[in-house]
């Protein structure tokens, strides 16, 4: 019987525990289309009384997602994806608050590879390649920064 009564106090724990988790985090939508539908919603956490968000997507009408990524100080920091409506990758790239810093690679519809490159401070910089839709290489033009 106590081991039933101990039991039943380490699941109310949990319960509770989940519950206050649950309430620090959740879900806006930020933005809908004319018809209602969610164009843009944002992942947000409680940190200090405050609602901050810290992930966002973005809708096609249809539903299907465009593209998401996480977010500092309300700006696009860290691995940003985008995708076409059949959900196929259309691009990925990286941010530093809002800013192009790092890879950069784009998909042609198909899945293969478009282009490849590197962005410091939105300028792009280093070697970019460029494939055709086959998958055959085109070129590559170099944009350091000498």
């Amino acid at each position: 019987m106590m081991r039933l009564v101990q039991l039943f106090f380490i699941f109310l724990f949990f319960v509770s525990c989940q519950s206050v988790d649950e309430q620090k985090q959740g879900v806006d939508v930020v933005k809908t289309f004319p018809e209602g539908a969610v164009k843009v919603d944002q992942l947000y956490e409680i940190l200090d009384g405050n609602k901050v968000a810290v992930y966002q997507r973005e809708y096609y009408e249809d539903g299907s997602l465009l593209k998401e990524g996480p977010l500092k100080n309300e700006k696009m920091d860290g691995l940003w994806k985008s995708y076409y409506n059949t959900g196929i990758l259309w691009s990925e790239g990286e941010f530093t608050e809002g800013v192009r810093n790092g890879i950069s690679n784009t998909y042609h519809a198909n899945g293969n590879r478009y282009y490849e490159g590197h962005f410091i401070n939105n300028e792009k910089d280093s070697i970019w390649r460029f494939w055709r839709e086959d998958g055959s290489f085109i070129k590559q033009i170099d944009f350091s920064k000498k």
